[in-house]
């Protein structure tokens, strides 16, 4: 909320007609006064129950002529509307609610203390009376955190991810059995100039053009963070965002550029020149709904709106809100979906099913990680079942829309390992086109290994993948030290990364008999990256080379 007072135009952004409401703010001093236009705008059928973290005192000392302004704000919290219906039926005991918070970052010299984390309500469900096939520890969860921003140019992409992976895990655990909403500003940014992203907004929002649009989401930071697991494991967006970057926008009226039509008003309204110095500020989308269900394989959940809410300006960030369907139980996906109101219309998209980890392993029960155990006299051996059993623990579902970037060329850090369940994706670097991975298949691994990534992955449909990332690995060590080390040595020899090392020393010893003998064909192709509206040009007219996965043959 940018320490702003709550807007009096609230129904803008809050609704009455649904039977869960959650409101997330971050930089909230003035919670009593947001509380009271929130119970004005829904009434009395709704009870509410408010967790928060942070504080709004300000400590002001005097010591001679220096004084510490030590500034403890109400930075997040969140307020969960129940509809009186639903307690009354006795589907979501009230008196089981529960709620927790955790504060990170805290640092009393920048003058905020605690200025980061998130808050937590968790809703139980009784469905014993309605549904067999749930389980009786279902709930549905909602989060609220706001993460580490960039400093002076200084991207914190690693903080957040961090920071992102230790909220789950305080927050949820891996054997729960519910579905969780989470939002807040997560603060991850686009990776391109400031004068570039403004043309992309003024073209994509204010002309409609679908390659801005393109170009934006290609250099988001959050999505292939969550394709590859390393940020919010489980967790997808409820839809790619078809609106303008949120932040940083001016307060009032001037952070209103219209229709996005006019080049000149777009660019007076985001803040993107830093005060003080010479810094600049791409704007960005820092204001996200996630959302995850892997927990509860029979759940649906179907999206009527997901969208900034530019009517409400008073902060420095425009707020975002989502409206969706929740179905759980076996005839979730047969049932007709009904239009919404106000919406009037069907759902505009439905989440990627999710697989339950059973149905996940029979997909990828040939690939070598689930198959082979490499001892510590590098000899392979089956791998058992309870084997099996603790791998899976460590990996995580990551859902993942059509046309994303997961990995650029460089990008180690976001390259987990990934095993495809479902859908397929294309690796290229800029020498070879190395091949489209496909279910069983699998891809990554670097920042496993800690080395450097040397290709580019795009997801060519919806897809499905287990993904154990760096962090997950560190957990796998201290609790199953050898399954963890006979990983890392698979990895090390079968790794894409390993592959395009040795087809590098053939080349640059131009033997192109062996070339031809571990190459099925060489072809002169012009390749587009994902979402471009011409061939790049550092690969027009090079020599591309397919490769085959035969590397992933050796132990079949």
């Amino acid at each position: 909320m940018g320490e702003c007072e709550p807007p009096y135009n609230i129904e803008e952004w809050i609704p009455h007609f649904f039977d869960l409401i959650a409101v997330g703010v971050e930089e909230c001093m003035h919670l009593p006064e947001l509380e009271t236009r929130i119970n004005g705008v829904i009434g009395s059928d709704y009870v509410s129950i408010t967790e928060k973290v942070g504080s709004t005192r300000r400590e002001v000392g005097f010591h001679g002529y220096i004084a510490l302004i030590v500034l403890l704000f109400c930075l997040f919290s969140m307020q969960l509307f129940v509809k009186i219906d639903l307690i009354q039926c006795g589907l979501i005991p009230f008196h089981d609610i529960t709620t927790k918070s955790l504060a990170l970052g805290a640092n009393l010299v920048i003058t905020r203390a605690g200025n980061k984390g998130g808050v937590h309500i968790r809703c139980p469900l009784n469905v014993n009376s309605w549904n067999d096939s749930l389980s009786d520890n279902t709930h549905i969860d909602f989060i609220c955190c706001h993460l580490a921003s960039d400093q002076n140019g200084v991207s914190k992409l690693e903080k957040r991810n961090a920071d992102a992976v230790a909220l789950v895990d305080a927050f949820v655990k891996s054997d729960d059995s519910g579905i969780v909403f989470l939002m807040g500003d997560l603060n991850y940014r686009i990776t391109m100039d400031p004068e570039t992203c403004l043309q992309h907004i003024h073209n994509f929002v204010g002309l409609h053009n679908k390659e801005s649009q393109a170009a934006l989401l290609d250099n988001d930071q959050l999505l292939p963070s969550l394709s590859m697991g390393v940020s919010f494991p489980g967790f997808q967006e409820l839809d790619l965002p078809s609106f303008a970057p949120t932040y940083k926008k001016y307060k009032g009226d001037l952070g209103n550029p219209g229709d996005y039509s006019d080049l000149t008003r777009v660019a007076n309204s985001y803040e993107w020149r830093m005060k003080g110095d010479n810094t600049q500020r791409t704007p960005s989308y820092t204001d996200r709904i996630l959302v995850r269900t892997d927990s509860v394989p029979d759940a649906r959940v179907f999206v009527y709106q997901y969208d900034a809410v530019r009517r409400i300006g008073d902060s420095d960030h425009f707020p975002v809100a989502g409206a969706v369907l929740l179905r759980m139980g076996p005839s979730a996906q047969k049932c007709p979906i009904p239009k919404m109101v106000p919406f009037r219309s069907t759902p505009h998209n439905q989440l990627i099913p999710a697989v339950d980890s059973a149905t996940a392993l029979s997909n990828i029960s040939r690939c070598l990680f689930f198959r082979f155990c490499v001892n510590s006299r590098g000899k392979l051996r089956p791998i058992s079942e309870s084997d099996v059993s603790t791998l899976l623990r460590f990996f995580s579902f990551s859902l993942i829309r059509s046309n994303t970037v997961l990995l650029r060329e460089g990008d180690t850090s976001n390259a987990s390992l990934m095993v495809l369940v479902r859908g397929s994706i294309q690796c290229v670097n800029e020498a070879y086109e190395i091949g489209v991975m496909q279910k069983g298949d699998w891809l990554g691994g670097e920042a496993i290994l800690q080395e450097a990534c040397y290709y580019s992955a795009i997801a060519l449909t919806d897809c499905v993948a287990l993904t154990l990332s760096d962090h997950a690995l560190k957990q796998m060590q201290t609790t199953a030290p050898l399954l963890a080390m006979s990983l890392k040595r698979l990895l090390k020899g079968q790794s894409i990364t390993a592959l395009l090392s040795i087809l590098d020393g053939l080349i640059s010893d131009f033997d192109q008999n062996a070339v031809s003998t571990f190459l099925p064909f060489v072809r002169r192709r012009s390749l587009c990256f994902a979402h471009s509206s011409k061939p790049c040009a550092r690969t027009a007219g090079k020599c591309w080379l397919r490769l085959e996965p035969i590397w992933r043959q050796r132990f079949t």
